[in-house]
């Protein structure tokens, strides 16, 4: 159900998928995660990876959307906001001029569009432990509302005002966690070299 004026496309006419390799592998590598979306793989792992082991990796840029084949159906998509590469598994589209990205995004996280997205995905297994595969052909079949591009904006303040305090609790939440495994770190550390009797 649906305000009547919206309408409800196929996700093929509104998002074109878009296949540009990288030739030399030199561009940042972006990872793609739950909740902080695309981020320059550095930020997120140790394991250094040579430009070399890149070359063939998907080329992104800001404004087009990102979707883990893999993981779509706990809906692990991003939206990039600078130029870089991600998993040639990855889907990359582009676009219509109609849509707003974030809100697709925002849609794509519910739990309605995450059990069409697990219902739609082929493969083996179930859950999170298998290995089911969101084919574009598949994406593309899928229905979705459609409001107008003005309406799409406008349910993405109500949604950045509605979640502005649950945002700043979580931050407060992330920040007690990380002083938390600087003294786990530290305590380890005097026990360790002696400084800290373990009694």
């Amino acid at each position: 159900d649906v305000p009547g004026h919206w309408g409800i496309r196929r996700l093929k006419t509104l998002f074109r998928e878009v296949n540009k390799r990288s030739e030399t592998g030199a561009e940042t590598l972006l990872s793609l995660r739950m909740y902080r979306g695309l981020v320059p793989h550095e930020d997120v792992s140790d394991k250094p990876i040579p430009p070399s082991a890149l070359v063939g990796y998907k080329h992104v840029g800001p404004g087009q959307l990102v979707m883990n084949r893999m993981r779509a159906a706990i809906g692990i998509f991003g939206i990039p906001t600078q130029e870089g590469l991600v998993s040639p598994d990855y889907a990359v589209f582009d676009p219509a001029n109609t849509v707003v990205p974030s809100y697709y995004l925002s849609l794509f996280k519910t739990a309605a569009m995450c059990s069409e997205f697990r219902i739609a995905s082929k493969g083996l297994g179930t859950g999170s432990s298998g290995f089911m595969r969101l084919y574009t052909d598949q994406f593309g079949k899928l229905w979705v509302p459609f409001p107008p591009r003005n309406e799409q904006e406008d349910i993405l303040r109500a949604i950045a005002v509605e979640s502005s305090e649950l945002e700043s609790a979580l931050s407060v939440a992330r920040r007690e966690l990380d002083l938390l495994h600087e003294d786990r770190t530290r305590l380890t550390a005097d026990i360790v070299t002696g400084q800290l009797d373990e009694r």
